[in-house]
């Protein structure tokens, strides 16, 4: 009998450390990605947009879009999640307020798109110069200002016309600052009141005396 209690105990030492090893070891799991794609309604790309891929209050990973509008996350596990994106100072969701995220639930490996549609908050304002007959003006300085200080100064083309683009959210006025064949009224040489909020454009015409 004591020539065989070693061999047993052995065996049962080898039966558990074979059941430990199956408790380590776990099934292979596959990750997912998610891709995102920002565009605007004419479909061109939202470039530089900061993304948060996450589930509840915990954040898994960051992205920023890129200049098709475009970003991807990768290794993402299964569950439910959510895409959102940091307000940005130039574009906004056109979905306002609640087109800023969006929630899915993750299955093991797979690929999931998401689409978001923003809006280009940036404005124009055109600017006329004519005379009292209605000429248009070639040659004539207009400013582009907001309550504090002037932005910008161009001369109006042959067409006396004068376009500022790409304007952020605010309130602008134009004013005429300087003519070589008019005379400049003050309380009649600009329009304030200007306002962009959404992509508006504004088209302002000023009228010049004794030209």
């Amino acid at each position: 009998m004591s020539r065989n209690t070693p061999r047993r105990t052995l065996w049962v030492a080898l039966v558990s450390a074979s059941l430990g090893c199956d408790s380590v070891f776990t099934e292979p799991f596959a990750y997912g990605a998610v891709d995102v794609t920002v565009t605007l309604p004419d479909d061109r790309g939202v470039p530089g947009l900061d993304l948060t891929l996450y589930s509840g209050s915990r954040h898994h990973a960051y992205a920023v879009t890129d200049s098709t509008g475009f970003a991807r996350f990768e290794f993402v596990p299964e569950g439910p999640l959510g895409v959102s994106i940091a307000p940005d100072p130039t574009f906004r969701s056109a979905a306002h307020p609640d087109g800023y995220y969006q929630t899915f639930r993750m299955r093991e490996g797979q690929e999931v798109g998401v689409d978001f549609e923003f809006i280009d908050t940036r404005g124009t304002i055109e600017v006329l110069v004519a005379t009292e007959s209605g000429t248009l003006l070639p040659g004539q300085t207009v400013e582009l200002y907001n309550a504090w200080e002037g932005l910008a100064r161009a001369e109006t083309d042959e067409h006396g016309r004068v376009v500022f683009e790409f304007l952020p959210r605010g309130d602008f006025g134009v004013r005429v600052v300087a003519s070589p064949t008019c005379e400049i009224r003050p309380d009649r040489a600009f329009q304030d009141g200007l306002v962009v909020e959404a992509g508006e454009r504004f088209e302002v015409t000023i009228v010049l005396e004794n030209c």
